[in-house]
């Protein structure tokens, strides 16, 4: 039998936000210059046992709600064969857990939560167009610019890096309305140095 060896994401959370990418047209190219959107995210979990800021914790309930300004400029550069663009997202937002939080022998509710701004994601994509289909090839930075205190309970940032790249495929036809959008990734996580503990990739 060999051991096997498994690491979720620390506190049950990640960089990575299910559902993020699926946009209309997904790998369609946006118009020259600067463009802008704008998500508002909200999540909503609870758990029997999480390990958050290095504690370990019974019976947590977490609720995010979470802003995402996203720069993206285009300048017009053609990069073999396809057309570069740079993105900026600023993220701010809100986190509340209220959580039963063991110290060795000892549990006690506490309850945290947290104003302000998050970590930054700066990202770079390449996009071909053939026709009715398009393609995508975007790499991002998840910095950890977030306020984080591996005492607090709640925090706004996670303290780690995030490195992904995704590649994604559109079959996008204007005239019978229809799209047909994929997107397959992979993101590396860095070690938080505050906790010692390193999420698992995804």
């Amino acid at each position: 039998m060999f051991p096997l060896c498994g690491v979720a994401s620390e506190g049950g959370l990640s960089n990575y936000i299910p559902g993020f990418y699926g946009d209309l047209a997904l790998a369609v190219e946006p118009p020259k210059g600067l463009s802008m959107r704008n998500d508002l995210y909200h999540y909503s979990a609870d758990a029997s046992a999480s390990v958050r800021s290095g504690l370990v914790q019974a019976n947590v309930d977490v609720d995010l709600i979470f802003n995402f300004l996203t720069f993206l400029y285009k300048p017009g550069i053609d990069v073999l064969g396809s057309q570069v663009a740079f993105g900026l997202t600023l993220p701010v937002g809100n986190t509340d857990i209220d959580a039963n939080v063991q110290v060795g022998p000892l549990s006690f509710g506490a309850s945290d939560d947290r104003t302000g701004f998050g970590d930054v994601t700066l990202a770079t994509t390449f996009y071909w167009n053939r026709g009715k289909l398009n393609f995508a090839w975007a790499n991002y930075l998840v910095v950890p610019t977030g306020k984080y205190d591996d005492n607090d309970l709640a925090n706004i940032g996670l303290n780690y890096y995030t490195i992904e790249t995704d590649l994604m495929a559109t079959y996008f036809d204007t005239e019978k309305g229809q799209d047909y959008s994929i997107v397959v990734g992979y993101g590396y996580n860095t070690e938080n140095h505050d906790t010692d503990y390193q999420s698992g990739d995804e």
